[in-house]
């Protein structure tokens, strides 16, 4: 019997750096909006995102699905499958930007306090 792990990345981690596991020829990432139970069809703003990743022995170079995101009219859900080294994760350089700039804040309103 063949010993079967799942792998699998968070939200918002670099699976490069913070995710080891996450090794594979693509990342599935499924997002599932939320239906607010105050409007019967209304999306709401939370949405569940999950993220897997596809082992190198799932897939041959002549079943790979095309790279991108597709979206389910029916149900909204939206899938997306990335072959790039980041899988799938939309960290730009701004938000690593801003990131950065509220730390250099923050350091800054701890020297003045001093």
């Amino acid at each position: 019997m063949l010993n079967v792990k799942t792998l699998f990345c968070i939200d918002g981690i670099d699976c490069d750096y913070g995710c080891g596991e996450c090794e594979g020829v693509a990342c599935l990432k499924i997002i599932r909006p939320a239906i607010s139970s105050g409007m019967p069809g209304h999306l709401g703003q939370h949405e569940s995102i999950a993220r897997t990743c596809l082992p190198y022995d799932t897939r041959s170079n002549l079943d790979l699905e095309p790279a991108g995101c597709r979206t389910n009219m029916a149900n909204g859900q939206k899938i997306c499958i990335c072959y790039n080294g980041d899988y799938c994760n939309a960290a730009s350089s701004l938000s690593a930007f801003r990131i950065r700039l509220q730390i250099a804040f923050l350091l800054a309103i701890v020297f003045i306090i001093r």
